[in-house]
């Protein structure tokens, strides 16, 4: 008798612990407390994606790597049309550092406009601006956000302990077929991040992009990998194509978007050569 009533006893406790934890998931729920949000930011959306709420906002960039979004794409920024731009009006709007589509917006005074400005910061200071302009509009999100930080410390460790692999490398935007992409990535984004943490030795130059000088590249010919950077964001394929011993093709989504994705980024490059 007395193992019927423990057993039952038993029954109603895992019955209770259960409840309670599915009751503290539904409080918990990371949300947007305002969705008339529509993030044309990189950064942003990225953001907002790993911490499960994108599919809150009412609109993305076409340009953001986001699969399977369900509401609205919007392409680019300052080709809008005046229809879609009146449309925002009473949204909270948040837009890549942009001069020229900053004046279009100011033409909307009804639009709460948010500029992302992630140039010259390493891809750890893009997602602590994120999160930091997002405080606002996030309600019980504290599990998420301390789960970014964890995953963003831990690919930090893989990278800084294996970057070696890759250690003298140039970054071009765009395909290099018959001829390098005309514009080097030589200190923004990831390159910015690896070459101030001096991980890596890259194009000498203290611009963000710029043409190359022949003179510069002939050079590191022989010692560098060369990479054809290109941001898949359409079809987000991943793939790495070997056009010599030191030279490639890599197709990343998100892999020229500020914030979060480049590191995911530069893991999976280095994957590749730890194979």
């Amino acid at each position: 008798m007395n193992t019927v009533i423990g057993l039952r006893m038993n029954l109603w406790i895992k019955i209770l612990i259960s409840g309670l934890s599915l009751f503290s998931f539904h409080t918990k729920a990371c949300e947007l407390v305002n969705k008339n949000i529509i993030s044309l930011s990189g950064p942003i959306s990225t953001y907002l994606n790993e911490l499960g709420v994108i599919d809150q906002v009412q609109g993305i960039s076409t340009y953001h790597p986001i699969k399977d979004f369900k509401n609205t794409r919007y392409p680019g920024g300052i080709y809008l049309s005046t229809s879609t731009l009146k449309s925002f009006e009473n949204k909270v709007v948040f837009f890549d550092r942009s001069r020229e589509f900053r004046k279009v917006l100011n033409r909307f005074p009804k639009i709460k406009a948010i500029e992302i400005d992630s140039r010259r910061k390493t891809p750890q200071e893009v997602i602590e601006l994120s999160r930091t302009q997002l405080a606002d509009y996030l309600k019980g999100c504290d599990v998420q956000i301390k789960a970014i930080e964890e995953k963003v410390l831990n690919l930090e460790k893989f990278i800084k302990s294996n970057i070696k692999k890759i250690k003298q490398s140039v970054f071009f935007l765009g395909r290099i077929d018959k001829k390098y992409p005309e514009t080097v990535m030589a200190n923004d984004g990831f390159v910015y991040w690896l070459k101030k943490e001096k991980l890596i030795e890259s194009y000498p130059s203290e611009l963000e992009y710029l043409n190359w000088s022949m003179k510069l590249l002939s050079p590191l010919r022989e010692k560098y990998y060369f990479f054809g950077l290109q941001d898949s964001f359409n079809d987000g394929e991943k793939k790495i194509e070997k056009i010599s011993a030191t030279t490639y093709n890599v197709k990343y989504p998100g892999a020229l978007t500020p914030g979060y994705t480049q590191i995911e980024f530069v893991k999976y490059l280095i994957d590749y050569f730890l194979e």
